[in-house]
């Protein structure tokens, strides 16, 4: 879950909060815009995927982006992990694992 959504879904108890904590929430809810939803790995995948889509025909294997990004497979899926659960990237092969960017991530415009 992203910083963005949980704060949506606390919006229906801020009347609970003290004046401390409500502080805070309004603070957390001005930053939204100057908060990045990538981690920095997961940015540099991103950029990656989106670069290289033709060449991979949008199948990606970790092994292939690690080799790309100097990075090892392994942290290349736990990054993974993130982006599929924001719904940037999908997984599109069991036996080997692979991933694909979906819509939103190939639309995704992406600051360097």
């Amino acid at each position: 879950m992203n910083l963005r959504k949980f704060l949506q879904g606390l919006s229906a108890y801020t009347k609970y909060f003290t004046p401390e904590e409500l502080e805070f929430y309004n603070s957390l809810l001005e930053n939204q815009g100057e908060l990045s939803p990538f981690t920095e790995n997961g940015l540099k995948i991103l950029k990656c995927m989106q670069d290289n889509q033709e060449k991979y025909i949008n199948i990606f294997k970790a092994k292939d982006i690690g080799e790309i990004l100097f990075m090892s497979p392994r942290s290349v899926s736990g990054s993974m992990k993130k982006l599929i659960a924001d719904g940037y990237v999908e997984k599109v092969g069991v036996a080997p694992v692979a991933y694909g960017l979906t819509d939103m991530g190939k639309s995704c415009e992406l600051d360097d």
